[in-house]
């Protein structure tokens, strides 16, 4: 005769490696790509601060190796584990709700790059859920020996260790607060520029962004006006090669330095979305805008202090 109990007891070793191969697979993507995991967060719309964005994201990778290591082991801690599973498929479910409806929220990030939409995401973590709930009612009633428990969690804090240690390391700079283009100094076009020294419009885009290629023309006619202040152009290379494309696509007249992948890096300086315009003195911003280049007017008004 069919039983629930009988079922879950005999499903229970099944579920629980399923759910700790999930849960380390995510956390080993978010690993690899830690950057782009930090910039993900930023899109739910909750947190902004980037030491805290960093923060949120190695936490998030050590809980989810924790788990991940715990449940392979089948550690249940009587019962706890599968109940603190339970509790963050919960937050974890709520705060892309939450995001999807007041941020747009389009990644869910759970598993690093490989993209995700919020609504797959939900529905994957309710099956987790119950892949939970199977769990516990099949969790093992003998206590595993006070060596075995040991070694499990000794594992587990060992693993959560060394992948947050390695993605720690991997973490880009962001902005610095005080005169942030001063860290741009590099030569381009047989030309040495200081972004820390003098005056420039700098254009912030990315260059698989549409949007970011339909400002080049208003660029170029900037770059024209001798009473414009020099312009230079810092990309976001989200894959090699997207540079040569964007210069072919757009023909712009004027330089763009390459930041390479450094998403975190870029996305500190952009807000939201790319593109964004900086008007900048001695490696310190003067005025910005979204979306639009600005015109001259703005550019000379900027400058005189009245906007």
């Amino acid at each position: 005769m069919f039983s629930f109990k009988n079922a879950c007891h005999a499903l229970a070793p099944w579920t629980d490696r399923l759910l700790g191969l999930v849960f380390l697979a995510g956390a080993i993507l978010k690993a690899l790509d830690i950057n782009l995991f930090s910039v993900q967060i930023a899109h739910y719309g909750v947190i902004h601060e980037p030491v805290l964005l960093a923060a949120a994201a190695l936490a998030t990778l050590a809980v989810e190796t924790t788990l991940g290591i715990l449940l392979l082991a089948r550690i249940d801690l009587r019962g706890l584990l599968h109940l603190l599973v339970l509790i963050v498929l919960a937050l974890f479910t709520i705060l892309i709700a939450y995001g999807w409806a007041f941020a747009g929220l389009k990644d869910c990030g759970c598993f690093g790059p490989i993209e995700m939409s919020p609504g797959i995401s939900m529905a994957k973590n309710i099956l987790l859920a119950v892949l939970a709930i199977v769990g516990f009612g099949g969790r093992k009633k003998a206590q595993p020996s006070q060596g075995v428990l040991f070694a499990g969690v000794a594992l587990a804090i060992l693993a959560t260790t060394a992948l947050t240690a390695f993605a720690a390391g991997r973490l880009q700079s962001v902005k610095p607060k005080d005169r942030p283009f001063a860290q741009f100094v590099f030569e381009l076009d047989g030309r040495a520029w200081n972004l820390g020294e003098g005056t420039y419009l700098v254009a912030m885009m990315s260059m698989t962004c549409e949007e970011c290629m339909a400002t080049v023309p208003a660029l170029n006619a900037l770059a024209s006006d001798p009473e414009c202040p020099p312009i230079i152009g810092l990309g976001y290379e989200e894959k090699p090669g997207s540079a040569a494309v964007f210069y072919e696509n757009t023909r712009p007249e004027f330089p763009i330095y390459s930041l390479g992948d450094q998403i975190r890096l870029f996305y500190s300086f952009i807000g939201e979305s790319p593109p964004r315009f900086y008007l900048i003195q001695d490696g310190a911003e003067r005025a910005f805008w979204d979306e639009i280049p600005p015109s001259p007017e703005a550019i000379a008004s900027a400058l005189a202090g009245k906007g």
